[in-house]
């Protein structure tokens, strides 16, 4: 079950399917799932659980994920290579995820301790490193069937801890028993288990048999796992394979009404709705009131760039050092990446005209291409100089931050071609914080412009919480004039 839903994360976060998709029972066991989603096959997951050979007793638990579909008009595919040994009572011990896309590699290794997560994450040839502390009292878990402590039952639902290696965190998730049903697979009726999983990303529902094997899996979206043979899941031929609808499209949120002239768009106020749905980010471009635990309306107020108050570099880095370190993914201390940064700014110490040099060069330099489902570190990037808004802003916030410019990247959506689409742009500190989009052809980023969260890298995934289950209304709109 969590090895699913990490999957779903995955899954939303990067339009590919990551992680393990297999819940079987602590023996020697071989499973094949196929992939459906928007009414067409897209992909299978193969999952092998075998003794393992460690010090330690432990089992060695591989999965592959195979995923293609279409984003942005081109076909994708993503491949997931995983592997993970566990303790017999499904306390992780070390992992290992390769997620190839486009003919691009990243891997996130993981080794476990009783305090800490020790964490590589490898992309572009380099590796960064990243601790993540284990709450004192919190025993992390792979997947609930692999825990001792007793059979779910009815009424007792029970919240695990696990580590979500696709965003580097750890996450909860409770877990919670439904009567059991009938269901029928291949032609064959079993009695199943149900099994519903409660997270932040929404409820995943799991149907097993009586040996604790996978029969079929529903998230949201309709994604759905079905058991097969192998030769079922497979069946995937590459030269006759047509891509289901675009998941740019179908994930993307329509607001009833068209918005004229978005990028010039001065105020916008909607209405939110879904299922549990976490606040956005209030700064001084948003506000948020809350209309239930369902439905807030968020007012967003395009404020006009200008290097008035700017600070110099050196003081915007002292007045914000966490956002000029290196990270996951943005490694700014990479000497060729320093170099090119102090480049493109020709001697430019203003904290603003900086900005405005780097998210400049970044936009004439990239290329959009939608065939890459894998985040990137900004060196990986810069080598290729082809990607979506993820890598733009990765590219510009690692630059940024080599420059010595504290830099994060906001995640959330944009209005275009009468929707709103999930996108990601850059936020500068220049002695107030500053949004800048390199993936547009101007820096100025509008009212449409509706974000979710902000952070480093990996905090691009936290918009795969709402994908899907988002609704929009406009409650008011204006564009034109953004002057103080």
């Amino acid at each position: 079950m969590i090895r699913r839903l990490i999957a779903l994360i995955a899954f939303l976060g990067c339009l590919g399917v990551v992680g393990f998709t297999s819940a079987a029972p602590l023996s020697s066991e071989e499973e094949w799932l196929g992939i459906t989603l928007l009414g067409r096959k897209m992909g299978y997951s193969h999952t092998l659980i075998r003794p393992g050979t460690g010090k330690r007793t432990s089992l060695a638990i591989t999965s592959d994920t195979v995923i293609r579909t279409a984003l942005l008009g081109q076909s994708l595919e993503q491949r997931i290579h995983m592997v993970m040994d566990v303790t017999p009572g499904g306390m992780p011990l070390t992992s290992e995820m390769t997620t190839t896309s486009g003919g691009k590699e990243t891997k996130v290794r993981a080794r476990f301790d009783s305090a800490a997560i020790h964490c590589s994450v490898t992309s572009g040839g380099e590796s960064s490193q990243k601790v993540i502390p284990i709450p004192k009292g919190v025993s992390l878990v792979t997947d609930p069937d692999l825990v001792k402590t007793g059979s779910l039952t009815m009424g007792k639902p029970i919240t695990i801890y696990f580590f979500n290696p696709a965003n580097l965190s750890i996450e909860t998730a409770t877990l919670e028993a439904r009567p059991a049903e009938s269901l029928t697979v291949g032609g064959i009726t079993y009695p199943a288990r149900v099994t519903v999983t409660h997270s932040g990303m929404g409820d995943t529902t799991t149907w097993q048999d009586k040996d604790g094997r996978t029969l079929k899996v529903v998230a949201m979206l309709g994604m759905t796992m079905l058991r097969e043979t192998r030769e079922q899941a497979l069946s995937l031929p590459a030269d006759k394979y047509e891509p289901p609808a675009d998941l740019g499209k179908a994930f993307a949120v329509n607001p009833g009404r068209p918005l004229e002239d978005p990028r010039a768009a001065s105020m916008l106020t909607l209405r939110l709705t879904a299922p549990g749905l976490p606040s956005p980010v209030v700064d001084d471009r948003q506000k948020v009131e809350r209309d239930g635990p369902d439905a807030l309306r968020l007012t967003v107020t395009a404020k006009p760039l200008t290097p008035q108050g700017s600070l110099t570099l050196k003081q915007a880095a002292l007045a914000q050092p966490e956002w000029v370190k290196p990270a996951p993914y943005l490694p700014a201390d990479n000497a060729e990446v320093k170099a090119l940064a102090e480049r493109i700014l020709g001697g430019e110490t203003n904290a603003f005209w900086a900005s405005q040099k780097l998210r400049d060069w970044v936009h004439r330099n990239m290329t959009v291409r939608a065939d890459i489902g894998v985040i990137r570190s900004g060196l990986d990037v810069l080598k290729d100089r082809r990607g979506v808004c993820r890598d733009f802003a990765v590219l510009y916030t690692t630059l940024a931050r080599a420059a010595g410019l504290p830099t994060r990247i906001a995640t959330g959506l944009v209005y275009a071609d009468d929707a709103f689409y999930y996108h990601a742009w850059g936020e500068s500190y220049v002695g107030r914080w500053v949004d800048l989009d390199p993936t547009l052809p101007t820096a100025f980023v509008d009212a449409t412009h509706l974000k979710l969260s902000h952070g480093s890298a990996e905090s691009m995934l936290s918009v795969a919480r709402v994908m899907g289950q988002l609704k929009a209304e406009v409650v008011q709109y204006h564009s034109g004039d953004t002057s103080p």
